[in-house]
């Protein structure tokens, strides 16, 4: 609120023009309001995980009993993520993908998981996981290793992850003509074409703390 709103509050037999005295300690009333405000806007926005950094996203993790280790705020908030679908998970692949995909911050079709009988293999219990974003595993700095870890974290217990594809959607076209579809290759600015496959390993990996 400005000062004039708080003078409409006064009597009419107080001075309420600007330059008053009473205007003057109005200011210093408002100024302190809204100085509070931003504190307190400040703490309901570092409640929400995505912008909570440091000790504060330490308190989130602690209160679904996930240890950070040596993570990363990056990684760190994954984590939680996961944690949080994870108590709620049935198992289903349907709750896989919601629990990988609300981690990652990436939409539900980024993420195809297949089970290793349906790809020609021998494991009734095992399951393969295609179709990663990469652009979100890089933009945590979390390595191929630590999303297994992750994926296998995720799963029921009785299944395996045989295998993760980080597979890109850069492709050759099938003829001599020049690739223009949207898995070609990238224009000089970048903003058209296909991904490469690979993932960021920092020289540090270490093992997650799930």
């Amino acid at each position: 609120m400005t000062t004039d709103n708080y003078s409409k509050m006064l009597p009419d037999m107080y001075d309420k023009a600007p330059e008053s005295n009473i205007s003057k300690l109005l200011q210093i009333y408002a100024d302190d309001i809204e100085t509070l405000r931003a504190i307190a806007e400040k703490v309901e926005a570092y409640r929400d995980i995505d912008q909570a950094v440091g000790k504060t996203l330490d308190y989130a993790g602690n209160n679904i009993n996930q240890q950070r280790g040596k993570t990363s705020d990056e990684i760190y908030r994954v984590l939680i993520k996961a944690k949080e679908t994870r108590i709620r998970c049935s198992g289903t692949i349907d709750d896989i993908i919601e629990s990988l995909a609300r981690a990652l911050d990436c939409s539900y079709d980024q993420i195809q998981i297949y089970s290793d009988i349906d790809e020609g293999g021998t494991e009734p219990e095992a399951l393969i996981l295609k179709g990663l974003p990469l652009e979100s595993l890089n933009k945590v700095a979390m390595s191929a290793t630590q999303f297994t870890q992750l994926v296998q974290k995720v799963v029921p217990s009785e299944v395996r992850v045989s295998s993760v594809i980080l597979d890109g959607t850069f492709s050759f076209a099938s003829g001599s003509l020049v690739e223009t579809s949207p898995q070609g290759f990238a224009n000089t600015a970048g903003t058209t074409g296909g991904t490469l496959g690979g993932v960021f390993t920092p020289e540090n990996d270490y093992i997650l703390p799930i």
